[in-house]
């Protein structure tokens, strides 16, 4: 049975947020070097690690069965 895969609910929530925030202002700074272009980065860095998790859980899997299959033939 494979593993869940992950989703972010807060990714999703800061998409959301910086399509509105986008539409106020394409180059809003929030001050403490917080600008739409640094949130954007921070977002897509969120994304690549959740990618890379559920990367690792598909490895995970494919070992866990070969592993199975390898007990089957013993």
């Amino acid at each position: 049975m494979p593993r869940r895969k992950r989703s972010s609910k807060v990714v999703e929530q800061a998409e959301h947020r910086i399509a509105g925030l986008e539409s106020i202002n394409a180059t809003l700074d929030l001050g403490n070097g917080l600008t739409l272009n640094a949130f954007e980065q921070m977002i897509e860095e969120a994304r690549e690690k959740l990618r890379a998790y559920n990367t690792v859980l598909s490895s995970v899997d494919v070992a866990y069965n070969q592993t199975l299959d390898a007990d089957r033939a013993l």
